[in-house]
């Protein structure tokens, strides 16, 4: 069980000295690191995000539905471009 709690201790450590070492490396090279976001403002815009993107596929599959109607029946549309595929 102590080799458990030092294996996890370990890379805990490890973790973060590689995480201070690269906010070091971007420091010393004059930009600021990247800031820590919110955890609940991550998750609101994922919800945004993800409403937009079905209200969008929405409306496209109506387009798509609209463009898919000619006006033609099976029988007029037999007669006009002698075939029957939509």
């Amino acid at each position: 069980m102590e080799y458990l709690f030092a294996g996890i201790s370990v890379l805990l450590f490890l973790f973060g000295f590689r995480m201070g070492w690269k906010y070091h490396s971007i420091m010393s090279k004059g930009a600021e690191p990247p800031k820590i976001k919110n955890p609940v403002q991550i998750i609101k815009n994922v919800s945004e995000k993800k409403e937009i993107e079905k209200a969008a596929k929405k409306e496209s599959d109506i387009w798509d539905a609209l463009d898919e109607v000619d006006g033609y029946s099976d029988e007029e549309r037999i007669l006009v471009y002698g075939r029957n595929d939509k």
